[in-house]
């Protein structure tokens, strides 16, 4: 749990995850790392994407709250109750792009984790990142000390392919708003197969977000996924 103040109002960041399961099995391959955010006074909720948007603009804060959550993530997978799971991480844009936000980050919170521990550690990363010399420097950076890299929500608006050639990622996450008509739209199914074709041939497992039914399930399975995440298998808890 993690406090900060928003003008005169107190904020309380909670933080939850969201089990990752393997394709053919079903059974549980990791967890992904959530903020809830709720205003102390009245327990109300303040929206994720309100969240996220304010940190954009408060960076430093970002900062203090993403070291937090990484130290808190290091502690929880050493507990034996969590055996091998990797733990998800997202790693915003300010903090890969940033070399003062970046250096902080790598010293005080992603250097310090144990070697044997870095790699149940999966950092989550939005495409916009891979867009810089030096953000892929960063990026290269944290893979060369045994942490797992993501790149998150592919095949959104803004998806550029060259993306792919551009870092050797470990998982790539197939946007989760491809999969709201799969598999009833014949068309809709074939992009998403072909989108998995194309990561597949990159390199790095595949994680189909956003499954709610047996038929997403059945689907993202047949077109080539390794990994699954949605509703249908795990709704978000609170972290234990």
């Amino acid at each position: 749990m993690f406090e900060f103040k928003v003008e005169t109002r107190r904020v309380k960041l909670v933080w939850f995850i969201q089990s990752i399961v393997t394709s053919s099995t079903q059974t549980n391959y990791g967890f992904e790392l959530l903020t809830r955010a709720y205003f102390v006074d009245s327990d109300s909720v303040w929206p994720t994407q309100q969240l996220f948007q304010y940190l954009t603009h408060h960076p430093k804060l970002l900062l203090e709250i993403t070291t937090r959550q990484i130290k808190d993530i290091a502690d929880v997978v050493k507990q034996p109750i969590y055996h091998d799971s990797k733990f998800w991480i997202n790693l915003s844009a300010p903090l890969i792009a940033n070399e003062s936000l970046f250096n902080q980050l790598w010293k005080f919170a992603l250097q310090p984790i144990l070697p044997i521990l870095k790699e149940r550690i999966v950092l989550e990363i939005s495409e916009e990142c891979v867009s810089d010399f030096s953000s892929i420097e960063h990026m290269k950076l944290l893979q060369s000390s045994g942490l797992k890299l993501a790149l998150d929500d592919f095949g959104s608006g803004y998806s550029n392919l060259q993306r792919l050639n551009q870092l050797a990622f470990d998982f790539i996450k197939i946007d989760l708003g491809l999969i709201n008509q799969v598999p009833v739209d014949i068309w809709q199914s074939s992009f998403y197969q072909q989108t998995i074709e194309l990561c597949s041939s990159i390199g790095g497992l595949i994680v189909a977000e956003g499954v709610e039914t047996q038929a997403q399930a059945d689907f993202v399975q047949w077109a080539g996924a390794d990994l699954i995440q949605g509703f249908f298998f795990s709704r978000p808890a609170p972290l234990r």
